[in-house]
């Protein structure tokens, strides 16, 4: 009989822990669950964020562009026709003077033309007719005989299998980022070349750029300056991926990955 009342004790107490264990199994998993479902709302809420972020900025940048081409316009149909009257104008009285008075209006038209040249460069540079017209390697070609007479910097562009048009956004972007690249370098690195290399890998098209100037101790966990930050958002904004390395003595270094769409 005592032994019949411990085998049935042992008997419910062995059912008692397979219910606990049950129950405990099922609070584990349910608390897994929600778990679960929270990190996939949070995921959720951060693309949410990161997409509603991206669209700021490219509402930003396409504003800045916009009004980028106004001011273009209204240096070139105010500014820049007048200083072409005014050019014309001591033309015809430089013909009609002599001695003293002709030298002084052939400095006049020096300092003229010289003030035409560079507005034609600053609305060129703000909204860059010449890029829609003839593509980006021709513009990075203008730019890289600028700098080398302007800056003594020369700029050797390798794009052999890759020298064809992309979409206006693409060229614009990727010409604003080598632009900032080259002006950065000219400004501190005191590089004397750079390379930049275009390279098409499947649907990608992949672009370094590297100059031989003296660097600087990088970090990409400490706060970044503006032309390194405005580099890497106008990549985020074509769906890629940069890579920016610096070191002093060897030169500083950008990798550019963007995907293309497809023809």
């Amino acid at each position: 009989m005592e032994i019949t009342t411990t085998n049935e004790i042992l008997i419910y107490i062995s059912i008692g822990l397979a219910a606990m264990f049950i129950i405990i199994g099922v609070v584990i998993a349910i608390a897994v669950l929600a778990h679960k479902r929270h990190l996939t709302q949070q995921n959720k809420m951060h693309e949410m964020q990161a997409a509603h972020q991206k669209d700021l900025f490219s509402s930003m940048v396409k504003a800045q562009e916009i009004e980028r081409q106004k001011i273009s316009k209204n240096l070139h149909d105010e500014i820049g026709t007048t200083l072409s009257a005014g050019k014309l104008l001591i033309s015809q009285i430089q013909r009609k003077t002599d001695g003293n008075v002709h030298d002084m209006v052939l400095k006049v038209r020096e300092i003229l033309d010289s003030t035409i040249s560079e507005t034609r460069r600053v609305i060129d540079d703000l909204s860059p007719d010449s890029l829609k017209k003839f593509g980006l390697f021709a513009e990075l070609n203008k730019l890289s005989i600028l700098s080398e007479e302007v800056g003594g910097l020369m700029v050797n562009i390798e794009a052999d299998d890759t020298k064809e048009r992309f979409s206006p956004e693409i060229e614009l972007t990727l010409y604003r980022i080598i632009k900032e690249f080259i002006n950065n370098s000219l400004k501190y690195a005191q590089a004397v070349v750079i390379d930049i290399v275009f390279e098409k890998v499947d649907n990608n098209l992949i672009i370094c750029l590297k100059d031989d100037g003296v660097g600087f101790d990088f970090n990409p966990n400490d706060s970044k300056g503006y032309g390194i930050k405005n580099m890497e958002s106008r990549v985020f904004l074509l769906n890629g991926k940069s890579e920016y390395k610096s070191k002093i003595g060897v030169g500083t270094q950008l990798k550019i990955e963007i995907p293309l769409p497809k023809q």
